[in-house]
């Protein structure tokens, strides 16, 4: 973390791809791998797998905790489709992990009305502590965990991996989606205060996980120069790659239907960073780099 820091590798177009989101509080022992080598009784396992298979590789596990003076009565779940426009985030009590079972995974993922006295509109904050995973996640990630639930209580969750330990400290908003990395503990007030009023913290943005790499960019390129940092400002419209490691990304302007082309280069890095603590290979890396902007 401290050697991709100091060497400048960009945050920007590094959040993981994955648009549904399926959250689940687990106070069992967090391993290197804690979604799929973990306590969980099988049947269970086997239906957050079975949601997973239905998403077509656009989902993603995550388990969640929390430190609480004494133990809470029930399980908490979230069901997130953290897509472009109009977000969706659901919360549910479980009495016990088996009560996910009879769930139909499909309509919270697509937004049923039957799902809707659940639905969840107020922010919530996911903080990497999966120090099992990676050291620097636990390093940094429980001091800003615990910084940003002193700020925002039990909006505010500690995670398993998400992707980019060498980022550490990251945090994740829902029901957005977007990835933030290099948050500090003297930084999390005022990012608490841009995510409530539905800023962006650009800053810190590594991207919106319903974009994939190259819209991520342009997402954070098109917000620089405009100067537009909330979040529902733009609505992804369309990418063309032209050329090997060259995008034309198009977005429109939610106020007016402004439309604006982002053109943005993929470029290799010589970077000596490493994928994680104590793993020995080097990464490689990549940049955005922006070559124009037109609006229309």
């Amino acid at each position: 973390s401290g050697l991709s820091r100091d060497m400048g590798e960009p945050l920007l177009a590094t959040a993981v791809s994955t648009e549904f989101w399926f959250l689940l509080e687990y106070d069992g022992p967090w391993r290197e791998k804690a979604t799929t080598d973990n306590e969980l009784p099988p049947e269970v396992q086997l239906w957050l797998n079975t949601q997973l298979e239905a998403t077509m590789g656009r989902g993603r596990v995550q388990f969640i905790k929390q430190e609480r003076e004494r133990p809470s009565d029930h399980l908490t779940f979230y069901v997130v489709h953290a897509r472009d426009t109009e977000p969706m985030m659901y919360r549910l009590r479980l009495d016990k992990y088996q009560d996910l079972l009879p769930l139909d995974g499909a309509a919270l993922v697509a937004g049923s009305a039957s799902y809707e006295e659940v639905r969840q509109y107020d922010p919530m904050y996911l903080v990497c502590t999966n120090g099992r995973r990676d050291r620097c996640c636990a390093l940094y990630g429980l001091e800003v965990y615990r910084s940003l639930q002193a700020i925002a209580g039990d909006a505010v969750w500690q995670t398993t991996h998400v992707g980019g330990h060498r980022f550490a400290a990251n945090v994740l908003t829902f029901p957005d989606g977007t990835y933030y990395g290099r948050v500090q503990t003297r930084e999390v007030e005022g990012f608490y205060q841009a995510r409530e009023r539905g800023e962006m913290a650009l800053e810190h943005l590594r991207g919106r996980s319903c974009y994939e790499e190259a819209v991520q960019a342009a997402d954070y390129y098109l917000r620089r120069e405009t100067g537009e940092r909330a979040l529902d400002a733009f609505h992804y419209r369309s990418l063309w790659s032209p050329a090997t490691d060259s995008f034309e990304v198009t977005f429109a302007a939610r106020s007016d239907g402004a439309t604006y082309e982002v053109r943005v280069r993929r470029e290799a890095l010589d970077l000596p960073i490493y994928a994680s603590c104590g793993k020995p290979q080097v990464e490689p890396v990549t940049a955005y780099r922006l070559m124009s902007l037109k609006g229309s």
